[in-house]
């Protein structure tokens, strides 16, 4: 799992594991392995994290649950 730093996604475990703020993942712990952090707002990074899931296969997501501000997308 690769997350972009200053993220907040909650307070299980995994989403504690993703967490670059030490106010949000202070005090917990053991936390998930192999879980990697990219700079926020950063093109070249998003880039790369994209050619890596095309080379894998795998299912590129963005989520912008906590500030969707109401839209659907449509």
């Amino acid at each position: 799992m690769i997350f972009a730093e200053n993220n907040f996604w909650g307070r299980s475990i995994a989403a504690i594991s993703s967490s670059s703020d030490p106010e949000s993942y202070g005090g917990f712990g053991p936390f998930v392995p192999l879980f990697e952090r990219i700079p926020y707002n950063d093109l070249k990074a998003l880039e790369g994290v994209q050619d890596i899931c095309k080379k894998h296969n795998v299912l590129f997501i963005t989520d912008e649950i906590q500030s969707g501000l109401g839209r659907t997308g449509e």
